[in-house]
C-alpha cells in the first residue's frame, strides 16, 4: 500500500515545499487541487505544453502526483453557459493530467438543485457523455466524488452520494 495525501488544505504551499516535505515525511505520492484557487501552478499553460513543473517536480521529488482533484464543476447546473464552462475547465485539467503522467482526475458530477433526483440523472445522461469522451481522449481516468457537501454548497451540488444513485448512473 502506499500513502499520499490531497493538498488543498496547504494551499499557500508551492509545488516544492509540497513534495519536499512529502517526500522528507515517507509520502509515495500526491493529489493536487486543480482548481483555480492554487497560486503555484497553471492548469492552462501546462495544459498547453507552455511549461511543465508537474513533471519536473514529480522527477525531481520521486513522488508521482496520482491525481487532479477539483470538484466544483457544476456539470448539471441549470445555467447552460456554467455548463459549458465546467466542460472547458475539466478539459483543461484531463489535457493538464495526460501532459503530466497523471492518471486520475476527480470532480463532482454537479447537480441542479431545481430538478429531482430522477430530473438530475436524465441530465446527467445528456451532459456525461462529453466527459466520458474527454477522459478517453486524453487517456485520463476520471473518477467521481462521492460527497454530498451538505455543509457548504446548500443545495447539494453532487447527486453522487450513494451506491443506489452510482447504480442509476452506471447502468
Amino acid at each position: 500500500m502506499k500513502i499520499g495525501f490531497y493538498n488543498s488544505c496547504l494551499m499557500d504551499w508551492d509545488l516544492d515545499k509540497t513534495f519536499g516535505w512529502a517526500r522528507d515525511h515517507g509520502f509515495e505520492g500526491l493529489e493536487l487541487y486543480g482548481g483555480p484557487r492554487y497560486p503555484h501552478v497553471s492548469w492552462e499553460e501546462i495544459a498547453s505544453g507552455k511549461t511543465n513543473p508537474l513533471l519536473e517536480a514529480q522527477e525531481r521529488y520521486g513522488i508521482p502526483v496520482a491525481g487532479l482533484m477539483f470538484g466544483a464543476l457544476p456539470f448539471l447546473s441549470p445555467d447552460e453557459s456554467e455548463r459549458k464552462e465546467a466542460l472547458q475547465y475539466l478539459e483543461v485539467l484531463l489535457r493538464a493530467a495526460s501532459r503530466s503522467n497523471v492518471e486520475v482526475v476527480s470532480t463532482f458530477t454537479g447537480r441542479d438543485p431545481l430538478k429531482t433526483l430522477d430530473e438530475n440523472l436524465d441530465l446527467y445522461a445528456e451532459v456525461f457523455p462529453q466527459v466520458a469522451e474527454m477522459a478517453e481522449r486524453y487517456e485520463v481516468n476520471l473518477a467521481f466524488e462521492n460527497c454530498p457537501m451538505y455543509e457548504y454548497w446548500p443545495p447539494v451540488h453532487n447527486i453522487a452520494v450513494s451506491p443506489v444513485i452510482w447504480n442509476e448512473m452506471f447502468v
